[in-house]
């Protein structure tokens, strides 16, 4: 199984603003508790230090999914590049938190 050699969360704000966060700027940003503006959060992966980047979106404001839904949904996807080995316990704090 491949893991995670390095992440970071991208933002995308209603102003066209992206801004990359790591999980602790992150952590501060929910805590904050002001997504009005707050488009999408998905978490940009690459595995075992490979050029490819993945991308698992935890949040976007098109879409109308449950946070259950949306966990279930990503574990079980192939664990080979997403499912529930690349889904943190945080990466699930913030599915159950904004959706």
């Amino acid at each position: 199984m491949s893991k995670i050699s390095n992440y970071y969360y991208r933002l995308l704000f209603n102003n066209d603003d992206i801004i990359k966060y790591n999980k602790n700027e992150l952590e501060e940003y929910i805590n904050n508790g002001d997504y009005d503006t707050l488009l999408s959060v998905e978490k940009i992966y690459r595995l075992d230090n490979k050029k490819s980047k993945y991308a698992l979106t935890l949040y976007n404001s098109d879409y109308e999914f449950q946070a259950n839904e949306l966990i279930v949904h990503y574990e079980n996807l192939d664990e080979k590049i997403y499912g529930k080995y690349f889904l943190s316990n945080f990466d699930r704090e913030i599915i159950e938190t904004l959706n």
